[in-house]
């Protein structure tokens, strides 16, 4: 770990676009003192390779320090990009105009340091160019606060307590928490994410400013929705989410973040709602009921997460043979082999988070039609995710219940034929295999979420390594019998169900095998797709063959 102004180890890359920097200054005759400010820094000193630069100028804004360096980059023959102006919006905690631009390779945010000052009442600062330390002092996070000045090539650490956070491993606001939180509520967001990310913890009047009543109300009404998903979304993605939902549980934010709509209590299973449509409209909103929807939903979605967590890292082997115990992060293959890709991830943990909704339907919109609360939620809470996250979402909700019919064991067939197979796999989709991790979650006894994810600062390795335990013992049968399931699948050949293309199209149906035009189409469409799940090799004249012998 680097001390208050000592270097930093530079690449080759890194001192060329700082010279240049540092050339457009001299040229220019400026009293600028350039600096590079938070996530580079920090992961600098932290041994990380980082692209993410963020230059901080003290007298000058990122518009104009930025053109003049896109036009030293002419006069030098290099490329250049027109800018990227992003506008403030105070009203949604956006406090300060941001440049992008393309330099050498490095795409830059090139930003005025700046300092902020409430009016009594407001919620929306007054912005000015500030000093290096009223900009440090208003960031988010210590770790996130330290300069690298591009003059001196020394760290700055203008809070005083950056570096030996960073020693310590310690997420710590550089002002009172409670007031960068309710400058900015978006920041106990990032607070959750770099501590999961890193690895750290968080310090305990951070916790305890999270869970006041005041900035998670904040965060309902003072933040985009837009920008709550941006951050879940970024916790969801990474290599292994239940850290970022541990420290989310642990600061009483799920609640605030899934955002589960006014009226929440009144949800109701599919068939109930029906009768209640036909009897009218939904009863008023019972704010205490709410309440404790929202707490009951805290627990259960902080247990389906820790559940997933371990059925992701289930080892198939063990799980044929029953065993309960074990590494769960051994190399044996997996259980429920994960889509690697981020939005696979994203999606996934976004579904099991929803789990305690699965079954339940609510009011959506302004016909108030009953819909899965699910899909009341991810509308309501995050309107910036697509229709197709959605879908996915909902699909992977829908295929549960069978699935974890079979993951009881005791109704999973004795022999699973392939047609029976392949149209639960297909039915799940592409993502089938995340859909079975979340029918075991679904299937198996609950996992304790008070002894796994206490809503406390301290989370006790000890207390959350017992539960899962505990949670892994209960729930080996269920994972036997998916286990079942994906073995079967490979040897069925079903892994890829969900593409399988039908031998004969519509026209084809008609013409080759005697289908007659209309709703027939349509039936022996299913009828071909059933042929083919059960006849792994069938051929397009077997297939037109059972179809001609069939009456429409």
């Amino acid at each position: 770990m680097a001390d208050d102004g000592v270097q930093l180890s530079l690449t080759r890359e890194e001192e060329a676009l700082f010279d240049l920097l540092c050339d457009v200054v001299a040229r220019n005759g400026l009293a600028t003192v350039p600096r590079v400010a938070g996530g580079w820094v920090r992961d600098k000193l932290l041994g990380k390779a980082s692209a993410d630069i963020d230059i901080a100028l003290d007298d000058m804004t990122g518009v104009a320090f930025s053109e003049l360096v896109n036009a030293r980059l002419a006069e030098l023959g290099r490329e250049t990009r027109s800018l990227g102006v992003i506008s403030a919006n105070p009203e949604q905690s956006k406090h300060l105009e941001t440049v992008s631009l393309r330099v050498l390779g490095f795409e830059l945010d090139v930003v005025n340091l700046r300092s902020e000052s409430y009016a009594d009442g407001s919620r929306i600062p007054t912005v000015e160019f500030g000093s290096p330390r009223a900009d440090a002092e208003r960031r988010d996070l210590t770790i996130n606060a330290l300069f690298y000045n591009l003059c001196t090539r020394r760290v700055e650490d203008l809070c005083g307590r950056g570096l030996a956070d960073l020693r310590a491993r310690l997420c710590r606001t550089p002002l009172d928490a409670s007031r960068t939180f309710l400058d900015d509520p978006l920041r106990v967001l990032r607070a959750a994410r770099f501590a999961a990310r890193l690895g750290f913890a968080l310090a305990p009047d951070l916790v305890a400013a999270a869970r006041t009543v005041d900035v998670q109300d904040a965060l309902r009404t003072k933040v985009s929705r837009e920008r709550v998903l941006i951050e879940l979304g970024k916790m969801l993605s990474t290599a292994r989410p239940i850290g970022a939902f541990r420290l989310l549980r642990c600061m009483g934010l799920l609640p605030a973040v899934f955002d589960m709509p006014d009226g929440c209590a009144h949800a109701r299973r599919a068939a109930e709602a029906a009768v209640a449509d036909d009897a009218g409209a939904w009863p008023p909103v019972d704010a205490r009921a709410d309440a404790r929807f929202r707490a009951r939903f805290d627990d259960e979605c902080a247990a389906c997460a820790e559940a997933l967590d371990v059925a992701i890292g289930w080892e198939a082997a063990a799980a044929l043979g029953g065993a309960a115990g074990g590494s769960e992060t051994a190399g044996a293959p997996a259980l429920v082999t994960v889509e690697p890709a981020a939005d696979a991830r994203r999606l996934l943990w976004l579904a099991a988070a929803l789990l305690p909704a699965l079954g339940l339907v609510a009011p959506l919109g302004s016909k108030q039609k009953p819909a899965p609360l699910a899909e009341v939620v991810l509308r309501g809470a995050f309107p910036g995710l697509s229709s197709a996250d959605i879908a996915t979402v909902l699909r992977l909700h829908a295929s549960i219940p069978e699935l974890a019919r079979w993951c009881s064991r005791a109704e999973l067939p004795a022999e699973l034929s392939r047609l029976q197979l392949g149209l639960r796999l297909r039915d799940a989709g592409p993502h089938w295999r995340a859909a079975l991790a979340l029918a075991l979650v679904a299937a198996a006894p609950p996992l304790d979420a008070a002894d796994a994810m206490p809503s406390a600062a301290d989370l006790d390795a000890a207390r959350i390594d017992a539960a899962r335990a505990a949670w892994r013992a209960s729930a080996a049968p269920h994972a036997a019998a998916a286990a079942l399931i994906v073995r079967r699948a490979d040897e069925l050949g079903l892994s890829d169900a969900h593409a399988l293309r039908p031998l004969l199209d519509g026209a084809e149906l008609m013409r080759e095998a005697g289908v007659p035009k209309g709703p027939a189409v349509g039936r022996a469409s299913r009828e071909l797709l059933e042929f083919q799940l059960a006849h792994r090799h069938a051929t397009r004249d077997e297939a037109i063959a059972h179809l001609r012998a069939c009456a429409w």
